[in-house]
């Protein structure tokens, strides 16, 4: 090579094959190559695995869609089919035929259909367990439209519903037992109706376990709260209610619709009914159905007992119905007239003048003092103690019977509010959470008419009014003694009401008790052997006596039966979990030995048997 030509490339000087003739192009460098190559394939690979998921994914939903679609039938006369989007299960794989482009399964199988597959001749059970659910969602259903279904759920229809409810658990574990060596068609149906009769169970009993402290302490609250009111010379009539709670009572709900009827047996007393007031017409017609009609005389009812435990002259009970200031009459109560009047009480009820007919707060007060004044009168003629009065009423009737209680001194000995509104200032402020229909009660005075309070108060929205119809700014030393029953989840007069009138009476020094109770609504002594319905007649009886009966606070059995149940469902519980357990690995068992799988060009599973 001469020095005039050109310097020959660097691959070409060291190549060690001589055949290859010079000018060619260069030979790629061998370890580079290699990873190149390497690198190209693996992700040339990872997109034809993906396209293949891909593909098949699609192919497969397609075939699922179609078998749908042809295997669909109507539900035959043995069994009912829901087809729904709600737990749906995994399609498992089955034999793809690659010409066809069809999936084969040895078995039908339903890809969009909930765990509702029973036969016809068990559609009774489905019907009795959905009256149970829904009775056990209204116990929890707090809502101001709702709350007197609440009373009834859990007061009067829980206890029944509780038996039927442990009964029908109890059968269907012990089939599931016997049945857990061999298939069973309906096992996802057992055990879903297992675990919703065990839930109901717990709605059922959960008020009765959250008020055994209430139940608990309640006789020594009683005697605390009132040293001087319970003096040792007690006034009980014979044979008092000796529990606060008793579960047998509870269980045994046939005289819960006792006190939904207050008008007692002629065996029981003598009732008379007859005219106080005669108030004037003010021409306004608001009123609803549920509405007494009008009539410009106020009536008054006296029942007189007649029962072998009658003394003479006979204490007085001064009742006054609830109803929001606008419905309801005199016979209105959700306890029992009956109880006392066999105990030698006489019971007087009073109307009053309604909002709805155009009275305001004040003059329904006005009544009431007239109605007081009237029975004054008939002391000696009804054979009267009126030493021995005590004010008693229930929401409207109890917010006006502590208003009435505590601006005519010497006339009550005591009060017993029912969870009762004692102050408007504080009840404006509260935020409202149930916003009713026109006419509801539940809105702001500023609402005119569609409010509670702008009727009460005449249309007159200040907190001046509002304080002039509240019992709590009428608290003073010489108060009588108060006792209020209240729940906890009142949605229609919240418990921070009675709260507050409470925490002013201990700064006047007078005696009084809130009895909270938890998990119930308003209305809530509807039902006579319900859980608030036992508190209130044990706690009324010896505000009514002045005092305890003997053996009170001694050993209390009452919750031993609820503390059993509870116990007993444990023991359900956890022998459902076992049966559960051992089934599900039988059936996983019986699976797999009653599978055929198959195995196509890629090696996977393909077809499966579902059992």
């Amino acid at each position: 090579m001469s020095d005039n030509e050109p310097d020959a490339p660097l691959n070409e000087r060291h190549r060690h094959d001589a055949t290859v003739p010079p000018g060619a192009p260069p030979a790629p460098e061998t370890k580079k190559t290699h990873h190149k190559h390497k690198h190209h394939d693996k992700t040339k690979h990872k997109q034809k695995h993906k396209q293949k998921e891909k593909r098949e994914h699609e192919e497969h939903k397609d075939a699922e869609d179609k078998y749908d679609q042809d295997h669909y039938v109507e539900p035959s006369a043995s069994s009912l089919e829901c087809v729904c989007c709600v737990n749906k299960p995994k399609l498992p794989p089955g034999k793809l035929d690659k010409e066809t482009g069809q999936i084969t399964y040895t078995k039908r199988v339903w890809s969009r259909c909930c765990c509702c597959l029973f036969p016809t001749n068990r559609a009774l059970e489905v019907m009795l367990m959905t009256f149970l659910v829904l009775n056990a969602v209204t116990c929890v259903s707090y809502t101001v439209p709702s709350f007197f279904a609440v009373a009834v759920a859990q007061n009067i229809l829980a206890p029944t519903f509780l038996l039927i409810s442990l009964i029908y658990v109890i059968v269907l574990l012990g089939l599931m037992t016997k049945a857990k060596l061999t298939k069973m068609p309906q096992r996802r149906f057992n055990v879903v109706m297992a675990m919703l009769g065990m839930g109901c169970v717990i709605f059922y009993i959960s008020p009765l376990i959250a008020n055994h402290g209430v139940a608990l302490n309640l006789p020594k609250n009683l005697e605390t709260s009132f040293p001087n009111y319970f003096s040792s010379q007690s006034t009980l009539p014979p044979s008092p209610q000796s529990q606060p709670f008793a579960f047998t009572d509870w269980l045994n709900n046939f005289k819960s619709f006792r006190g939904l009827t207050p008008n007692p047996p002629n065996s029981l007393a003598n009732v008379t009914t007859l005219p106080f007031k005669t108030v004037v017409d003010k021409e306004v017609r608001d009123c609803t159905s549920m509405s007494r009609e009008w009539d410009p005389q106020l009536f008054m009812q006296i029942y007189r007992p007649t029962y072998k435990f009658s003394v003479s002259p006979s204490p007085v009970i001064f009742h006054i119905h609830g109803g929001g200031w606008k419905v309801g009459d005199m016979s209105w109560t959700g306890w029992s007239f009956s109880y006392f009047l066999e105990r030698g009480y006489t019971i007087v009820s009073s109307q009053y003048s309604l909002t709805c007919y155009g009275y305001t707060g004040q003059e329904m007060r006005d009544d009431l003092e007239d109605a007081y004044n009237f029975l004054a009168t008939k002391e000696t003629e009804w054979d009267l103690d009126m030493s021995r009065v005590t004010a008693v009423g229930e929401s409207a009737g109890g917010h006006l019977v502590t208003w009435l209680a505590y601006t005519l001194p010497g006339a009550f000995n005591a009060v017993f509010n029912v969870y009762g509104p004692v102050n408007f200032e504080l009840w404006e402020t509260i935020p409202y959470r149930h916003r009713l229909k026109p006419g509801g009660g539940d809105m702001p005075c500023s609402d005119g008419r569609m409010s509670t309070l702008f009727d009460l108060t005449g249309g007159n929205c200040t907190k001046a009014a509002y304080r002039s119809i509240s019992a709590t700014n009428y608290v003073e030393a010489g108060t009588p003694p108060t006792m209020t029953i209240h729940g906890a989840q009142d949605s229609l007069v919240p418990i921070v009401l009675s709260e507050d009138l409470h925490e002013r009476l201990d700064r006047a020094g007078v005696e009084n008790l809130l009895i909270k109770i938890e998990a119930v609504d308003h209305g809530m002594d509807y039902g006579y052997n319900g859980l608030p319905g036992q508190l209130l007649r044990y706690s009324f009886e010896r505000l009514l006596g002045g005092g305890m009966a003997e053996g009170d606070g001694g050993a209390y059995t009452g919750f031993i039966g609820v503390w059993l149940v509870f116990g007993f469902w444990v023991c359900l519980g956890t022998w459902f979990i076992t049966v559960f357990v051992q089934f599900q690995e039988i059936m996983n068992k019986n699976r797999g030995e009653s599978s055929n799988v198959e195995t196509g060009e890629d090696g996977g599973a393909v077809q499966m048997i579902i059992v």
